[in-house]
């Protein structure tokens, strides 16, 4: 899930280079069912803040508009609904505290060669 959220969190010209497919299906079906399936399974483990902040973003995806969920744009990630988003993964990323994830993974990297 945090990889997910670092994807979002990009900014839309990065976005628009990452995908291959469509990509409004490929970031639905690819990373957006991530951060669902966390807070399905895990949620309940979660810190209210994180929880919080997780919805806020699921919601936002809920939110956009047809134009923005165009199947076969590169363009949608240029759009406010988008940028929406950028924001919530931020505030997300920050109440997972992925930054410690980062360091923790690589001392472990570190240790293992």
């Amino acid at each position: 899930m945090g990889n997910a959220l670092v994807f979002f969190s990009l900014s839309a010209q990065v976005q628009k280079h990452s995908v291959c497919g469509c990509p409004f299906c490929e970031v639905w079906y690819e990373q957006c069912s991530d951060v669902i399936k966390f807070v399905e399974t895990l949620g309940s483990f979660s810190s209210p803040e994180l929880l919080t902040a997780l919805n806020q973003l699921t919601n936002a995806f809920d939110d956009l508009s047809d134009e923005e969920c165009e199947c076969g744009s590169f363009d949608i990630f240029f759009l406010s609904g988008w940028e929406k988003i950028r924001t919530l993964s931020k505030a997300a990323l920050e109440k997972l505290e992925w930054d410690l994830f980062l360091e923790w993974d690589l001392l472990d990297q570190k240790k293992n060669n």
